[in-house]
């Protein structure tokens, strides 16, 4: 028969388990931000690195495991670029492309 949420309260097993779960959760989220500054500290400083293993990585979020919302850190942090290609036009395009006709 299951437990009802009030006897999860009160049982100490379930409550060292969940200790312990909140405990691995931390030490993997900590080992990950250790990762994230010390290869951050590697490149630029101004720039900021959204995954660790690369940009072809999954984004790993963490969020505070009581209360479920999101840590504001940069294991949570994601860049996007919106850096567009500058195609030449008019006057400019002449440059990149022979435009004038000739007869053979």
């Amino acid at each position: 028969m299951p437990y009802t949420k009030e006897q999860l309260l009160n049982n100490e097993f379930y409550q060292n388990m969940k200790l312990e779960a909140i405990r691995e959760y931390e030490e993997e989220r900590s080992s990950l931000l250790v990762e994230f500054q010390a290869s951050a500290s590697m490149e630029n400083p101004n720039s900021q690195i959204t995954r660790i293993a690369g940009p072809g990585s999954p984004i790993q979020s963490f969020e505070n495991p009581t209360t479920g919302k999101p840590i504001d850190d940069p294991t949570n942090w994601v860049t996007i670029s919106r850096k567009r290609a500058q195609y030449k036009r008019g006057d400019g395009l002449a440059e990149v492309i022979k435009r004038d006709f000739t007869e053979l």
